[in-house]
């Protein structure tokens, strides 16, 4: 079971050895599977300092090939969120450790933890559901209280449940936030599934992507993934014959105007209730504004639905952690729209007028300190310019799709001049633009396309 003490001894680096070693086999089970991947607007990753990247989780591998691409092509590598559930087994967590994985804990996975500890068994969806509602303070009426709720209760010694809920969560909560810093100080992009579970349609995000972005002042750069549902149906990593499109949009800075409103400039603790309470309004409306820039990155079959489920991962998934505030003292924000099948026009790929062209990168030293990869400035969604895996120095063309791990052109090209990062200690609420100053190339030994 995942403890403090296990979180304390996770260790971030650069090149996570895990990652090295999954991605050449990763990419040996897509060829064979037949699976191909198109990514269209890699150049938007700024590769001179870490940034967050904002993605649907349509299905339980569809960051997996992202990740093996920005392998093959020399890239930063990435760290990324994933629920606490996944470090329970020894060997589970070992490889979850190996492949730079942060584990977050939700407040419903701190409470079946917590029955788990007393009880040695996890609880019942009725236990589970009633424990949760007391601890986020809402009331379940004396006549309808399972007699396990008050047996566990007393035993555990837990008068005041709620407060002990809070606190276990925070605890958590403040490892994922300092392991996530390290990710930053290592070099590592951050990546995380706004919406904190599983579903094809895009829900609602949690605020943790907003809070971590001012708390670190790091950029969050939107990634839409389409078609990775029909690629990843079960629980098998090895795929179905099917193409992935990832449309990666430009940067969301945090002084952009779009949410300069939302900047909160004072210090806080990021995923905790007095950071919700004191600066909700902003985070929701940053996080509204991520989301919305995700719409526009997907197909048409991934954007909301009024009246739309949950998602997958049920009541115990990791959606409650990201809000960083229990219900009763969640801030009621009025959410911003998104666009919906009605409002957004379907992804036309040959007539690049047929979506809204991203606003102009701005981000100066993209160009100067990575000149081997081609910026893009103004370029619609629809605009085929698939960087992956066939580079190419024009900054506007397009490549065939190319099934993942086949021989690629990107072998010919220099490694690109990008650096491990220096930062040994993330200032918050600091933008770390500093350039980066190492010897050492990330195309150099890692991400060459051996077959």
């Amino acid at each position: 079971m995942l403890d403090l003490a296990r979180m304390q001894r996770i260790r971030l680096s650069a090149r996570p050895s895990g990652q090295l070693v999954l991605a050449e086999v990763l990419r040996t089970m897509y060829r064979l599977g037949g699976l191909r991947v198109r990514v269209i607007g890699l150049e938007h990753i700024p590769q001179h300092r870490p940034v967050i990247l904002a993605m649907n989780h349509t299905d339980r591998y569809n960051y997996f090939p992202l990740q093996v691409r920005m392998h093959e092509l020399g890239l930063r590598y990435l760290a990324s969120w994933v629920k606490a559930k996944y470090y329970e087994s020894s060997a589970m967590a070992g490889f979850m450790e190996k492949t730079a994985n942060i584990p977050l804990a939700s407040r419903g996975w701190v409470v079946t933890t917590e029955v788990r500890r007393h009880l040695g068994r996890p609880p019942t969806a009725r236990v589970y559901r009633q424990l949760k509602d007391l601890a986020d303070g809402l009331p379940v009426p004396a006549a309808e209280r399972d007699p396990e709720v008050d047996a566990f209760l007393e035993s555990a010694g837990h008068e005041d449940w709620p407060a002990r809920v809070d606190a276990r969560f925070g605890a958590f909560a403040g490892e994922a936030v300092r392991l996530t810093g390290a990710a930053f100080a290592a070099g590592l992009h951050v990546q995380i599934f706004p919406e904190g579970t599983r579903r094809i349609r895009l829900g609602r995000g949690h605020v943790g992507v907003a809070q971590i972005a001012q708390h670190f002042g790091v950029p969050v750069v939107p990634v839409g993934c389409s078609g990775s549902h029909r690629a990843f149906p079960g629980n098998s990593p090895y795929p179905s014959r099917a193409t992935i499109t990832y449309r990666v949009g430009a940067p969301i800075l945090l002084d952009d105007p779009a949410v300069a409103a939302f900047r909160v400039r004072a210090p806080f603790a990021p995923l905790t209730a007095a950071a919700g309470q004191a600066h909700g309004p902003a985070f929701r409306g940053f996080t509204d504004h991520v989301m919305a820039r995700i719409a526009e990155l997907v197909d048409p079959e991934h954007l909301p639905v009024t009246g739309e489920d949950e998602g997958e991962g049920g009541e115990q998934d990791a959606t409650d952690s990201l809000s960083s505030v229990s219900p009763r003292l969640s801030p009621k924000v009025p959410p911003v729209s998104v666009p919906t099948p009605l409002e957004k026009p379907p992804i036309a790929h040959t007539q690049p007028t047929a979506s809204k062209p991203f606003q102009k990168v701005t981000d100066k030293p993209v160009a100067s300190q990575n000149t081997d990869i081609p910026v893009v400035r103004d370029e619609p969604v629809g605009a085929d310019i698939d960087v992956s895996p066939k580079f190419s120095k024009s900054s506007n063309v397009s490549a065939p799709d190319v099934p993942v791990g086949s021989p690629s052109p990107v072998d010919d090209l220099p490694a690109a001049k990008v650096g491990m990062s220096k930062y040994t200690s993330p200032t918050p609420n600091a933008v770390l633009d500093e350039p980066v100053k190492t010897g050492t190339r990330f195309g150099d030994e890692i991400g060459r396309a051996h077959v």
